[in-house]
């Protein structure tokens, strides 16, 4: 996975399972509804971000650790951490897995978000848009490049060793 597209192409498929695309409560993207070119920069900067004004943050779709957690425990996702997380309530240990495998996972996408922006204050705004906490949630780019992250890679190698059957 070299250009960006072919990175985005790779995880299209798990972004739409994930934000649940084409059921009525998809946050996959907004962009139907809103303006997703629609942004502005007044110049100014708020702690780590750019701020960016416009209906950009209402267009851009989102994933929260709830959506990313349940993602977690479907077939699919066993192809991204390398680890079976399917049936989380089976016993306390897969419940734990689960749990340690979601936090670290969700928490690369998150900063990988934060860090990879399409255009600077892309995060800032769909967290003030959507009124989301910081963290709590990642976006579409972040998501594209955690996946072909060499700290993914070491994650999935971690969950084999740690979770081997």
């Amino acid at each position: 996975m070299k250009t960006p597209a072919e990175r985005a192409a790779f995880a299209r498929p798990y972004w739409n399972a994930a934000t649940r695309h084409g059921t009525p409560d998809a946050t996959t993207t907004f962009h139907e509804q809103y303006n997703k070119r629609d942004y502005r920069y007044p110049g100014e900067r708020y702690g780590d971000f750019t701020h960016q004004y416009g209906q950009r943050g209402m267009a851009l779709g989102y994933l929260t650790k709830v959506r990313c957690v349940r993602f977690l425990s479907t077939h699919m996702s066993t192809e991204l951490t390398g680890v079976d997380l399917t049936r989380p309530g089976q016993s306390a240990e897969q419940s734990a897995r689960v749990i340690v495998v979601a936090d670290e996972f969700f928490g690369l996408l998150v900063r990988y978000s934060l860090s990879h922006p399409f255009r600077d204050g892309d995060y800032g705004n769909v967290m003030r848009s959507r009124k989301l906490a910081r963290g709590t949630f990642c976006i579409f780019t972040g998501f594209v490049e955690a996946l072909a992250s060499p700290e993914l890679q070491a994650l999935q190698k971690l969950w084999k060793q740690r979770y081997a059957p």
